[in-house]
């Protein structure tokens, strides 16, 4: 399955403003700063509802710059999900961080 999308908003404005990416785009985007800084990021909460063949999941996380630092940022990760009875599938992932 193709056609996954990131969607991340962003952090620097009180309005809404989506940014849709590829994964590719998205790694791409972020390759230079991960590098940089580092960044792990591990699930505070999580919660999942699925009905048949698809599956949202809400996950909270926190962020940082390496294992053992301390969180430099919090946020939520939605998760839309298909399993094609082959395999499991992201379809989109809208995520707010930077809180």
């Amino acid at each position: 399955m193709s056609g996954a999308r990131f969607i991340v908003m962003s952090p620097d404005t009180k309005r809404a403003e989506p940014m849709t990416l590829s994964p590719d785009a998205y790694s791409q985007t972020n390759q230079t700063n991960f590098e940089r800084s580092g960044y792990f990021e591990n699930d505070s909460h999580r919660e999942v509802d699925s009905f048949g063949k698809i599956a949202q999941v809400f996950s909270t996380f926190v962020s940082r710059h390496s294992e053992d630092a301390a969180p430099y940022a919090r946020g939520i990760n939605s998760l839309q999900l298909v399993n094609d009875g082959q395999q499991g599938w992201i379809v989109s992932a809208p995520s707010n961080g930077g809180c």
